[in-house]
């Protein structure tokens, strides 16, 4: 059985090219495949097809994956279905490189396609038809080589690869935490009317119409219910859920928020993003013992996957001393410095070893080039975290304001609620509730 996925690239090609082609992962590249270009010049004929037809910006290319279940398929199968595959989907228009990847417990097939057509210039079109197509084809290969398929797969949007693979490997996503929500209030649910009423008690907007829509809190779009997670999540499957409840549960209450004293609640910080690193950290109950009874607020429930890497980057913050966007920006200057610094010494040395004679030892043995790359990579590993610092810190402050936009919602509903005027709504719960 083989399950497939495919998404745009909207980085660098050479990235992508040279991920899939990564001799350790592909046995020196003997599971590697070129479909109208060369492995090994791969990136330097696609790329000259989207100078050809002037079409160098936007996505570079888009990646396919077919991972194949454990010892159901040996290497030499995988990589010939994937060609297969690659080959007469998009054989006759785009130039492809197809890989099989072994460092996994699990077979897994590498597709890179160039963005752009290299017999008219016409872009990669990905839709849902696409994938659809993509999926019954690898399931007919399957077949074809006595390989299982999934008989009835179940209805719904195919997912981004980066949502699928968190899944996978158990990180929560946002739409694994709606998912969970609602089937938290069909099972505390006795009718239709409570469901719904669950939904709204916990902060979620709620839209019936053919297909079920519910607004996470904090999040911008509403998600149909039936479309993404399948049939039982139509009116009539949860309808149905519903009346299997045999016995009467409390419904969920709505959420009560309490405000921390200043000197366990930091205030958000205005300017330093050490600070603001911290406050959220609070918020996620780092450095204190929270109550496991209290439910976390959804935008802190969909970060429970990029929690080791915040704790990271507020470490980095800590020990380089660095408060503010304009610190943060003079020590990825100094980083690119002393990067640059490196590649010019060790270019001075790949020349030098180049006027010696051979030696047993190649080049990149050498105890100079191996410790610069060894420094390199430290380098530009930092280099990344401050990236990831610089994008993530205003996202944090977003979400920081409207958790306390929403608790003073509902501080102004319980106000209006005391004088026996009608509440204006909002999300009854606090930026600091905890999640199960």
């Amino acid at each position: 059985m083989a399950t497939t996925k495919i998404w745009p690239v909207k980085g660098r090609l050479d990235h992508l090219i040279n991920y899939v082609l990564n001799p350790s992962k592909t046995e020196q590249q003997f599971f590697a495949t070129g479909i109208n270009c060369t492995p090994a010049s791969a990136i330097a004929e696609m790329n000259a097809t989207k100078q050809l037809f002037g079409k160098t910006g936007g996505t570079v290319a888009f990646h396919a994956y077919q991972s194949f279940t454990p010892g159901e398929a040996t290497p030499e199968i995988a990589h010939e279905i994937g060609a297969r595959l690659a080959r007469e989907l998009w054989g006759d228009s785009f130039q492809i490189v197809v890989t099989t990847h072994l460092d996994k417990g699990h077979i897994h097939n590498h597709i890179a396609i160039n963005s752009v057509g290299f017999t008219d210039g016409l872009r990669f079109h990905s839709d849902a038809k696409l994938y659809r197509s993509m999926r019954q084809r690898s399931d007919a290969l399957c077949t074809e080589y006595g390989l299982s398929v999934i008989e009835n797969p179940k209805p719904g949007k195919a997912r981004h690869y980066g949502e699928w693979n968190a899944e996978r490997e158990g990180k929560p996503t946002w739409r694994a935490i709606v998912k969970q929500d609602v089937d938290e209030a069909i099972d505390k649910a006795m009718t239709d009317k409570q469901f719904f009423a669950n939904l709204r008690n916990i902060g979620y907007e709620v839209k019936q119409g053919k297909d079920i829509s519910v607004r996470p809190p904090g999040k911008e779009r509403f998600l149909r219910l039936a479309r993404n997670f399948g049939d039982e999540y139509t009116y009539e499957g949860i309808a149905a859920r519903i009346l299997r409840n045999r016995r009467a549960q409390s419904p969920i209450a709505k959420a009560k928020a309490s405000t921390p004293t200043p000197k366990k609640m930091p205030p958000l910080p205005k300017g330093s993003i050490a600070k603001l690193y911290r406050h959220y950290l609070y918020l996620f109950g780092f450095y204190a013992q929270r109550d496991p009874n209290k439910r976390m607020h959804f935008l802190l429930a969909e970060d429970l996957r990029n929690l080791v890497n915040i704790v990271r980057e507020s470490a980095l913050l800590d020990e380089r001393g660095i408060s503010t966007s304009t610190d943060l920006c003079a020590h990825m200057d100094s980083l690119e410095s002393e990067i640059k610094n490196l590649c010019a010494e060790r270019k001075v040395v790949r020349a030098q070893l180049r006027k010696t004679p051979a030696t047993e030892s190649s080049a990149q043995e050498d105890p100079r080039i191996v410790r610069i790359n060894q420094q390199l990579r430290t380098l530009r590993r930092e280099v990344r975290h401050c990236t990831n610092i610089a994008k993530r810190s205003g996202v944090l402050a977003e979400k920081i304001t409207e958790m306390e936009r929403q608790q003073e919602a509902w501080r102004q509903e319980k106000e209006a609620s005391k004088d026996g005027r009608i509440g204006t709504g909002g999300r009854a719960d606090s930026s600091h509730d905890a999640r199960r």
